[in-house]
């Protein structure tokens, strides 16, 4: 249930990428923002994937969560290999975004131990703590997205 709420969450988050920028004037008094839409939307469509296959968690052997930890590694290094956009507020995207992939890998590592029916106590622990971590990790990233005027 958790994941299939975690990948909604994901849906709904980079569909508000689309929102218009603020003006540059207004940034300079402000926290910055990512107005490149471009990779707004490239990070939307890469992270829309990866909450679809988070949903097909519960429904997947050990096998089929170990390739959706491989394509969750696979996009994180994508953005480590990036070059830094030229817009702070954008670079601070991108490296909160490999942070985001970080912690979405770190929670399929914990349903990975329940898969292989390891401690179910320290399962549910884990669970309790990478959904805090995805929570204030996910208001990181939104926080870096342009605000409606």
């Amino acid at each position: 249930m958790r994941t299939k709420v975690l990948a909604l969450l994901l849906v709904v988050i980079f569909a508000l990428a689309s929102l218009p920028a603020r003006p540059t004037a207004a940034q300079t008094a402000t926290p910055p923002t990512c107005a490149d839409a471009d990779l707004l939307k490239e990070i939307g469509t890469d992270l829309t994937t990866i909450g679809t296959s988070l949903g097909d968690i519960p429904k997947t052997g050990a096998g089929g969560l170990y390739a959706i930890m491989i394509d969750i590694s696979n996009t994180r290094h994508k953005y480590e290999d990036k070059d830094l956009p030229k817009d702070v507020g954008c670079v601070y995207m991108q490296t909160e975004t490999i942070i985001l992939l970080a912690t979405i890998q770190d929670y399929a590592v914990v349903e990975m131990a329940d898969k292989l029916g390891l401690d179910k106590d320290m399962i549910a622990k884990n669970r309790e703590f990478m959904n805090k971590r995805l929570e204030a990790q996910l208001k990181m990233v939104t926080d870096l997205l342009p605000k409606a005027s």
